[in-house]
């Protein structure tokens, strides 16, 4: 009897599993086209003191000297992740997560990261497609097959592997787990701001430095860009964003709002809207950089776990 009810668990989790990547396979979305990834290559910092009149009066340059700090001293970090966003038209519901990133900052100008991603939801999580809450994921760059490992404990098959890009990854987020990192989160404000100011097209305001609530009340320099039209960001980097008018009109923001930590000088809050509508919104609050990560934080016991 027992040899019966384990080899009928067995044929569930498998169809469960084919289910899984049938679902993927029929109602996987075309691939954008690629695009030049952006690279910062580090320059001369400012003195710290100069940075406010920057973000007054330059916030190109703040973001440029930020990254470079960054590159420089930073190596990984934990937060709790508040974001909401709107993704295929859909306003999501709030969610919080716990966060752990290494090695977002590339090796040299023009690597690729080696990027390590740790997510736990505490609220908000998101059901897969079976109608499975998927209470973590885990990405290991050059493990896994580059994919990203979910962690659904109510499923037959707890683990379950996605790629990166595919449709379901793209249902779930505006943006791609492996740019995760406040690296990454800098490096395509800076680059999209600085294309902007390269065109004559920079129009920003700078809103004063004011404790953000939703940054544990930290001071924060609040420096809201508006776009002419509406615009939408690539799901990655290395992806062209959207320009067809029906995506845009669905998913574009026309107002894009950073709040950069007034001590660490990271970009720890960025809100789109359009007009008064959210597009979306994301903190990283109890943000500690450079921690001391326990050797088994970045693998699938850890997930389990719910370690960060």
């Amino acid at each position: 009897m027992a040899r019966r009810l384990l080899r009928s668990a067995v044929v569930l989790a498998a169809l469960a599993g084919v289910g899984y990547g049938a679902y993927e396979l029929l109602w996987t979305t075309p691939q954008p086209p690629p695009a030049t990834e952006p690279v910062h290559r580090a320059g001369a910092e400012l003195p710290r003191e100069k940075r406010p009149e920057l973000a007054r009066t330059d916030p190109v340059a703040l973001l440029d000297n930020m990254l470079s700090e960054y590159q420089r001293t930073v190596k990984g970090f934990t937060a709790t992740l508040e974001k909401q966003e709107r993704v295929h038209g859909k306003l999501h519901d709030p969610e919080v997560i716990r966060v752990a990133v290494q090695g977002d900052v590339p090796e040299s100008p023009g690597a690729k990261p080696n990027v390590k991603v740790q997510m736990v939801w505490e609220q908000g999580a998101q059901k897969d497609p079976l109608g499975n809450l998927v209470r973590g994921t885990l990405y290991v760059e050059g493990h896994n097959k580059n994919q990203i490992l979910t962690y659904r404990p109510e499923a037959l098959m707890k683990e379950w592997s996605i790629g990166a890009k595919e449709s379901n990854a793209r249902s779930a987020s505006r943006y791609c787990i492996r740019e995760t990192g406040l690296y990454q989160v800098m490096l395509r404000t800076h680059a999209a701001w600085e294309r902007k100011e390269q065109d004559g097209q920079l129009q920003f305001t700078y809103e004063g430095l004011r404790p953000i609530e939703k940054l544990n009340d930290r001071p924060c320099h609040v420096i809201r860009r508006t776009c002419p039209h509406p615009e939408a960001d690539a799901f990655a980097l290395d992806e062209e964003p959207p320009r067809d008018p029906k995506v845009l009109e669905r998913d574009g923001f026309t107002e894009v709002t950073i709040f950069v930590d007034a001590e660490r000088w990271v970009q720890a809050g960025t809100e789109l809207r359009r007009g008064t509508e959210l597009i979306g919104a994301y903190y990283y609050r109890d943000l500690e950089l450079n921690p001391t990560f326990p050797s088994d934080t970045f693998t699938a016991a850890a997930l389990k776990a719910g370690k960060k």
